[in-house]
């Protein structure tokens, strides 16, 4: 039992700001299945190897976290320290690590997660991205010091001896930069400054594009800048490039991921960002679907967007407290899945994010409306609708299946088209006798919609009157509702049944029987809570089936004792409990059924000059396990005062059994 204590001592404010509610901590929700945590803390970057089914996460200090495709850990190769870029060889079978403070780049063998090689970068300089172009494995490095050298080197992967090889400095990259190539753009490297001003003016970042097929970097089109580069992608066919970088803004701006053309970085589209939004990460599937994540002032978020296209697929928001990672994007095998790393804002705690449902595909559902009271012969309209978030480009074509439940042979009607915009539809069609007839309509689906289908029956019979009634809208706790189901006219069967279903509760038969001659039938049930009435007739050979229902409130009961009174005293139909001055009252709240850390608030009134007057409201207190709390007012109230004092359970939100109730006044009075 728990003690709330207070003083009425003074006024209102008083009495509501010194309650103490004393009770159980809120807990967050289980993380979804396809959530993982990872037991490593910052991962500037992930790898996916879909030939062995594994994850490759760059842990920086704690190595290289290995996982398979539902994120389960197969090894932690600890002797890789300070992983940070990460890129696969042409044929998968090798992963190339660069290993900053160990000053190498380490060769990994993926089907034995092993290190196969390992290359040393002389000059105790520090291997940042790495990306495979041109036959050679290309690395960036940065010094121990800022004014350290700064830029690319490479390693010549063919070579019977590989060695790490640094090219003459280049003072234009102010950071180790950002590599990134492609299959699909041979001998072709991208090269991007992550921060600083590396000539393109204030706080710019250069982004250039150099043919490496001569095993030297030379570029191939005049360079671009950006505020800040957090991440970079070459499409799967080689001609564009997609950068999540940053620029210079004021105020609530929308950033999107730019696309420019590989072969001359002409700015040629952008997959739109949110409001406040600011790129940190990209990946491309092999059909050329963007990932593209964006850090924002309210939750980070990864939208999926088709090639070329403006409008997101699917968008998967994050945890506020959570945090995508720059290079924290990756696609499964295929762009079957779509992995994605978050971290807490002390980099002490990365999850991976796996999202399985079609990621490349706007979800579709399809839904039917069957009109009601349909007669033999006559033409009647069916509704529907494809539901997407996506908006279609065109039309899209639905087809129509008819089926009799007499002869359960289909009967393939006319297509139709659903509008463009909202996926709407309807077609007529005309039935020559009673019966069911099972309409069902599918919708193929495209490049970026799910396909659909539905399917409803219309019941060609008539239908009567039915309604259920009672003898009032609300209910005492444990109180009897009297029940009236009212059948109309019928063929042959007079039968109804009535039932019960409390919220979350089961719903249960209150009673089957034949209807009077005025087509009445009674029942009886004890409300211990906001309940569902139905009234349910089976149909028969010439009317359908119906339900009607009605829904009754239920207030909770409330059970409230004065404590630790010496003695009581009538005044006239009041009874007061009275307390010696040096005493507090004490005052007891159980509320049924159980509402264990729901709120009950506490109204004090002092009568004085021929009337009761308010001292004020209480805050919330929570009820204990047993559903019960115990408010200790103060000892030293004014001899001769007149109290009264009342609980009120509030209802939250999360309460659907119960009305809001208030229990009666308790009175009580204070003595020398």
């Amino acid at each position: 039992m728990q003690l709330k204590r207070f003083s009425l001592a003074s006024t209102a404010a008083v009495v509501a700001g010194l309650v103490t509610a004393l009770g159980p901590t809120a807990t967050a929700a289980q993380a979804d299945p396809t959530d993982v945590t990872l037991p490593v803390g910052a991962i500037s970057q992930l790898v996916v190897d879909g030939a062995h089914g594994h994850i490759f996460f760059a842990a920086g200090a704690e190595g290289i976290l290995v996982t398979d495709l539902a994120g389960k850990t197969v090894a932690t190769m600890t002797s890789e320290q300070d992983a940070d870029g990460m890129a696969l060889s042409a044929d998968g079978r090798k992963l190339y690590v660069g290993l900053g403070t160990a000053h190498a780049i380490a060769a990994i063998d993926t089907g034995t997660l092993t290190e196969s090689a390992r290359y040393p970068v002389a000059g105790g300089l520090a291997p940042s991205s790495v990306a495979v172009s041109g036959g050679k494995l290309w690395f960036s490095y940065a010094g121990a010091h800022p004014s350290d050298p700064t830029g690319i080197g490479s390693v010549d992967i063919g070579a019977a001896t590989p060695t790490a090889v640094v090219n003459p400095v280049q003072q234009h990259w102010y950071t180790a930069p950002l590599l990134a190539a492609s299959p699909a753009a041979p001998g072709r490297l991208v090269i991007g400054d992550q921060s600083g001003s590396s000539g393109g003016g204030d706080d710019s970042a250069r982004v250039g594009v150099y043919d490496v097929s001569s095993g030297a970097p030379v570029a191939s089109a005049k360079p671009i800048f950006v505020a800040t580069l957090n991440d970079m992608a070459i499409t799967p066919d080689g001609r564009q490039l997609v950068l999540a970088s940053a620029e210079p803004t004021t105020g609530m701006t929308v950033l999107n991921h730019r696309v420019f053309r590989l072969a001359d970085l002409a700015e040629v589209g952008a997959y739109p960002g949110s409001l406040d939004s600011a790129p940190d990460s990209v990946a491309i599937s092999p059909n050329g679907t963007v990932a593209a994540g964006s850090f924002t002032s309210n939750s980070d978020v990864a939208g999926v967007y088709a090639a070329g296209d403006t409008a997101p697929v699917n968008l998967y928001f994050f945890a506020r407290d959570m945090h995508l990672g720059n290079r924290g994007l990756a696609w499964g095998p295929g762009g079957s899945e779509l992995f994605a790393v978050t971290r807490d804002r002390f980099a002490t705690q990365s999850v991976l994010h796996i999202f399985k449902d079609d990621p490349q595909q706007a979800k579709t559902s399809a839904r039917l409306q069957a009109p009601v009271g349909v007669v033999p012969g006559t033409a009647f309209t069916i509704r529907g609708a494809l539901d997407t978030s996506h908006t279609f480009s065109g039309s899209p074509v639905v087809k129509v299946t008819r089926t009799s439940a007499a002869d359960h042979r289909p009967v393939q009607l006319p297509d139709v088209r659903a509008s463009w915009d909202l996926g709407r539809f309807a077609f007529t069609d005309t039935v020559p006798t009673n019966g069911l007839y099972s309409y069902q309509i599918s919708y193929a689906g495209d490049a970026v919609h799910t396909a659909a289908s539905a399917t409803t029956t219309v019941d060609v019979r008539v239908v009567t009157a039915l309604g259920i009634a009672t003898n009032a809208r609300s209910y005492a706790y444990g109180a009897t509702a009297t029940i009236t189901a009212h059948l109309g006219t019928t063929r042959d069967s007079r039968r109804v049944s009535i039932y019960a279903q409390p919220n979350g509760g089961a719903k249960v038969l209150v009673r089957t029987g034949t209807v009077d001659a005025h087509g009445n039938l009674a029942g009886f049930y004890r409300v211990t809570g906001s309940t569902t009435l139905s009234a349910v007739f089976a149909g028969d050979s010439g009317y359908r089936p119906s339900t009607a229902s009605s829904s009754v409130g239920g207030y909770a009961g409330m059970q409230e004792a004065l404590r630790g009174y010496y003695t009581s005293a009538w005044s006239g139909s009041t009874l007061y409990r009275v307390y010696h001055h040096a005493a507090g009252p004490q005052f007891t709240v159980t509320v049924s059924p159980g509402k264990a850390s729901q709120c009950v608030v506490f109204d004090v009134q002092r009568y004085w000059s021929g009337a009761w007057h308010d001292l004020g409201r209480s805050a919330c207190t929570k009820l204990d396990t047993a559903s019960t709390t115990v408010l200790q007012l103060t000892p030293g109230l004014p001899v001769g005062a007149l109290y009264r004092i009342d609980a009120t359970y509030v209802r939250s939100s999360t309460d659907t059994a119960n009305l809001s109730t208030t229990g009666a006044w308790q009175y009580f009075a204070i003595r020398a």
